[in-house]
């Protein structure tokens, strides 16, 4: 029954413009990038993630116009009753029928629209996919399709879409890259740890085996641990 409901719900997508916004004149308009990762998300590879690379491992979600051939990002109008992550959300699962994850706005572009000859402000997020639906309000007016980078470049007609595109691409190469740098630092305090930890069980034995004398420790071999002269009884 839930099911039903819920397939029932995504059957029906907004219409009409007397929620829409507007500022200056110009209706605003909320858009996503759907994307997924087709291979592993880079996180432990031992060379700096590049753009290239980002490029080969995602793919990204085209849909057709309504009244044409143009495939393009979905988008829509952001109406008054919502935020403007709720519109992105709403405008990606009635056009596209995908969910997900809305991250960061990747920035605002004025555009020219060429049904009405208007000038529009549209508002791009990326959506990180994590389910594809069977059903949603737009299914049979419009086709989708998972295309690689290069491809969605060569298809979309809209530069500002394309630009938006770009920036994803970028930020994604740039959060690889941190990630790497992180887990490279941990891997590396994990075996300063072990040597430490090695270093003074080494120590801790030669004491307990009735070693005497002083025993000085060169900090110059062991930057994290502190030059310290250990007593001639331990």
């Amino acid at each position: 029954m839930q099911m039903e409901l819920e397939k029932a719900v995504r059957l029906a997508s907004r219409t009409g413009r007397e929620l829409q916004r507007y500022e200056f004149g110009r209706r605003q308009v909320v858009g996503c990038i759907p994307y997924r990762y087709i291979e592993p998300k880079p996180s432990s590879s031992s060379s700096p993630p590049s753009i290239h690379g980002i490029i080969e491992q995602v793919e990204v979600l085209l849909i057709s116009s309504q009244k044409g051939e143009r495939m393009m990002f979905p988008k829509g109008g952001w109406e008054s009753d919502e935020s403007i992550n709720e519109a992105a959300r709403r405008e990606t699962e009635e056009e596209a029928g995908v969910v997900g994850t809305v991250q960061s706005m990747l920035g605002t572009w004025p555009f020219k629209s060429k049904s009405q000859d208007t000038l529009r402000d549209g508002y791009m997020f990326p959506l990180l996919v994590e389910k594809q639906l069977d059903h949603w309000p737009e299914k049979h007016s419009r086709r989708r399709r998972w295309v690689k980078v290069e491809e969605a470049r060569e298809l979309c007609p809209y530069s500002w879409m394309k630009e938006a595109l770009d920036l994803l691409i970028k930020r994604l190469a740039e959060l690889a890259s941190q990630e790497l740098t992180l887990v490279e630092s941990q891997q590396e305090n994990v075996v300063k740890s072990k040597n430490k930890a090695k270093f003074f069980s080494s120590l801790s034995s030669e004491c307990s085996n009735g070693a005497y004398g002083s025993i000085q420790m060169d900090s110059s071999n062991h930057p994290n641990v502190r030059r310290e002269i250990v007593s001639q009884h331990c």
